[in-house]
């Protein structure tokens, strides 16, 4: 028999096994709850040719042994297949096998796969090379090289190459290469390189791209924060909280005479997207920029923001491919003259880093900054400070 033909026998009594497992409990779950027959050692090669025959299934045993698929009553020790183990009872102990685990009872111990592992209930740790499946809830560590899933609550850590999913809740913390879901809520923590995704979080959720939740009582720290409201801070590029702060400012100063923001997130955090023009004889300057910034209520009627700000400035054209920064950090004082309209006034600090310092090659210097405390041209760009004023309207 080649290799070719050798895997396929092999995936052939795999299925068969998990098979006739799955078939006998959905016919006769209520026998769990039955007490077996105790051996203190079993061997079978495929089932049913092995020491208990036909009985397996309802015999518990201290010690089992399978060569290439056992399907026995349950374990009290310990189990090693080469390929597959099939228990349609309880296991406790250790548990290995070249390719999988089948459990239609509890689990409590250790589960060791080189592909997959699947239990009623679980409470130890599983580790399988592609996947985990729980049918009810689950206590301990999972680590697959592919997905956990739990049809029910978690209690302890998931950790997966690709993804972890739990139907219920998790108190502990779930760790994925791409994305975790939680249906219900999550206590603790939720790191992934692109997605969290759960009801309710209470504690952390740390992802490359997103995350998403109803209520956060906590931290979010991702390019994209989606949430329904947030006890706590959500940190990233953009954080959409629909019960959070979403204010829309126009507003003047010495650098550019109108200027438009949005900012969104919580009072605590948002983000800032801006944009800017001016105006000075012949020259325009056109800016967008982003920044961050935070709101500090001095009482119920006056607050204090606290922004810092980037901006690219376009002088005379519509794209300025050199660098052209305008960085400034804003301490405005507001009043709110209604429930939806504040006025804002206060100072600034300005720092204007430039690749260029001449416009056109001939020596004429940009008038964009109107004055300077410090100004210094370095090999490839110039640096310059000023303080400035800025007012406004916040709606």
């Amino acid at each position: 028999m080649n290799s070719i033909n050798l895997k396929i026998a092999i995936a052939i009594i795999a299925c068969i096994s998990i098979f006739i497992s799955n078939t006998y409990s959905q016919e006769s779950l209520k026998d769990l709850s039955d007490e077996k027959e105790s051996k203190p050692f079993q061997f079978t090669f495929v089932y049913p040719l092995g020491t208990n025959g036909t009985n397996s299934p309802k015999i518990a045993n201290d010690i089992s042994l399978n060569i290439f698929g056992g399907f026995n009553g349950g374990v009290n020790a310990m189990e090693l297949g080469a390929f597959v183990n099939v228990n349609h009872g309880d296991v406790n102990g250790f548990q290995g096998a070249g390719f999988t685990n089948v459990n239609i009872g509890k689990t409590t111990g250790v589960q060791c796969a080189g592909f997959y592992n699947q239990s009623y209930e679980f409470n130890g740790g599983q580790f399988a090379g592609f996947a985990n499946l729980n049918i009810k809830n689950s206590s301990g560590f999972m680590g697959a090289g592919f997905t956990n899933v739990v049809r029910g609550n978690m209690l302890g850590w998931q950790a997966a190459g690709f993804s972890n999913t739990t139907t219920g809740s998790i108190t502990g913390a779930q760790m994925a290469g791409f994305a975790n879901f939680s249906k219900d809520q999550v206590k603790g923590a939720q790191l992934a390189g692109f997605a969290n995704i759960t009801e309710n979080i209470e504690g952390v959720q740390v992802a490359g791209f997103v995350n998403v939740a109803n209520k956060v009582k906590g931290v979010q720290l991702g390019f994209l924060n989606i949430a329904d409201s947030v006890d706590g801070v959500p940190i990233g590029f953009l954080s959409i909280v629909r019960h959070g702060y979403h204010r829309f400012e126009l507003g003047a100063s010495e650098s550019l005479f109108a200027n438009a923001s949005i900012k969104l997130g919580v009072e605590h955090f948002y983000n800032i997207f801006t944009f800017g023009f001016k105006q000075v004889d012949e020259d325009s300057y056109w800016s967008y920029g982003y920044g961050v910034g935070t709101l500090f209520a001095l009482s119920p009627k006056v607050n204090m923001n606290i922004d810092a700000i980037s901006q690219q400035v376009n002088e005379n054209e519509w794209n300025t491919t050199k660098l052209n920064l305008l960085n400034t950090v804003k301490l405005n004082i507001s009043y709110k003259f209604t429930e939806r309209i504040e006025i804002l006034a206060g100072p600034s600090f300005n720092v204007m880093v430039s690749e260029f310092d001449f416009r056109d090659g001939i020596g004429s210097k940009s008038t964009f900054v109107p004055w300077s405390f410090y100004d210094k041209t370095h090999d490839d760009y110039t640096v310059k400070m000023f303080v400035g004023f800025n007012a406004g309207l916040r709606f």
